[in-house]
């Protein structure tokens, strides 16, 4: 019998991995049952209902409409706000570049807009909750501008009986206010942070003084303070960083009070600093999908390195969802940063038709991605700025820009042996034929 073209094979000794990339499920099935990639006769019979049911051998065309529908999934809205470009500190790696104009803040103006266009699209589009990411810059040095916009955009989520997802990008240094933040029905806190001298050598505050410490504090209090409050820890990866990853951990686990919750990013070269990052792409994502698991299991961390699973739109393809920049223009998403001729939102406001110029429904690329047979691994993501941004080799098929499929499949059932299938929080986990 034949897999789905979405299913995935990965000998693994006398047994094959089976990865279904449409819905996560995954199996393991002796190779005396498996022979040119698909079942044998003599395969089991009771098993094969179970299998069925787990989507493993849908048709191609079952497979289309399934890809088609994902392609027109667009259930939240998602606006990204540059409150300001000023910052407290001047990282060498800061896609803004070295020198912000620490003037630029968003105006109440501009809020306006941003409240208006909420209206706007509710109206005109179905969806039922936003997801509200402020960063800058640094936010919480213009915390004015940071609540205006957040009381005005939960104001419009109370009103709309929508629910209200709020995210703040922040180095940590500054969390007074944020601990008094409410009215949300999520928080979640996003914090660059990595091995003590690595970190305070490159995100240092006025006068050299490294802020490894005082983020660390920092966490801490937040999670006595309010527990509920997700706080992610972004790794920016380097070929500094990388090599100790495993003292970070270890230091993290000793010194924080709760299990930390650690995303591992490549510290990309983009924008006009001179910054050079000695780890190749390439390498990151095999390290990413091998040593650095080892690592945060070996601790008992949550492992948030998975297959790309979700098949919501970004904010890049989302019909409707914006970044909306300190000085009042808008974008598809943060990459639009770099964009010279971007539309100002109250524009957009006077006529929504304008989306059109920043949002590109009809991509071509894109649409070609939804015959391809990794098109739950990538989402078509090869296509997108951001990516595009990292210089890769033309799409392979294979979803490999996110992380090396065959490692992490091998590690997630090296470590389900032994019961540690948990940690891996970001994969759902399905049943394994012995």
């Amino acid at each position: 019998m034949f897999f789905s073209k979405f299913v995935i094979q990965v000998e693994d000794g006398d047994k094959s991995i089976f990865f279904n990339t449409y819905n996560k499920a995954l199996v393991v099935i002796d190779n005396q049952y498996i022979e040119n990639a698909q079942l044998k006769a003599d395969f089991p019979t009771e098993y094969l209902s179970a299998l069925d049911q787990m989507g493993f051998f849908l048709t191609n065309i079952e497979a289309d409409d399934l890809i088609k529908k994902s392609l027109m999934k667009d259930n939240k809205l998602m606006l990204s706000v540059e409150v300001a470009l000023g910052c407290n500190m001047q990282c060498p790696y800061c896609y803004q570049g070295s020198k912000k104009d620490a003037k630029r803040i968003l105006s109440d103006e501009s809020i306006i807009n941003l409240v208006q266009y909420c209206k706007l699209t509710a109206d005109k589009y179905d969806y039922d909750e936003v997801v509200l990411k402020v960063l800058g810059g640094e936010p919480t040095i213009v915390w004015n501008t940071v609540q205006k916009v957040i009381d005005g955009v939960s104001g419009f989520c109370a009103q709309s009986n929508k629910r209200f997802h709020l995210m703040i990008d922040t180095n940590g240094i500054l969390i007074g206010d944020i601990l008094s933040l409410k009215g949300y029905d999520s928080l979640l806190l996003t914090i660059p942070l990595t091995y003590k001298k690595c970190h305070d050598n490159m995100r240092k505050l006025a006068g050299g003084k490294g802020s490894y410490d005082i983020i660390v504090a920092n966490l801490n209090e937040i999670y006595r303070t309010n527990p509920d409050i997700t706080m992610v820890l972004r790794h920016n990866t380097d070929g500094d960083n990388y090599k100790f990853f495993g003292g970070y951990v270890r230091d993290l686990r000793s010194h924080l009070e709760f299990n930390p919750i650690i995303d591992l990013s490549y510290t990309t070269e983009i924008g006009d600093n001179s910054y050079k990052n000695a780890l190749e792409y390439e390498d990151f994502i095999h390290w990413k999908s091998s040593a650095a698991i080892d690592i945060l299991v070996e601790n008992d961390c949550n492992v948030m390195v998975t297959p790309l699973l979700s098949t919501d739109r970004c904010q890049h393809r989302s019909r409707f969802s914006l970044k909306l920049f300190s000085d009042g223009t808008v974008g598809s998403c943060a990459m639009s940063f770099f964009d010279k001729d971007r539309i100002q939102l109250s524009s957009i406001c006077d006529n929504l038709e304008q989306l059109k110029e920043i949002k590109k429904d009809d991509d071509p690329v894109y649409q070609k991605c939804s015959t391809c047979r990794s098109f739950f691994l990538c989402g078509g993501g090869y296509n997108l700025p951001c990516i595009k941004s990292l210089k890769l080799e033309n799409c392979r098929m294979d979803g490999a820009y996110n992380l090396d499929i065959v490692l992490f499949l091998k590690k997630y059932i090296q470590y389900k042996k032994v019961g540690k299938e948990s940690l891996f929080v970001g994969f759902n986990k399905k049943m394994v034929i012995r």
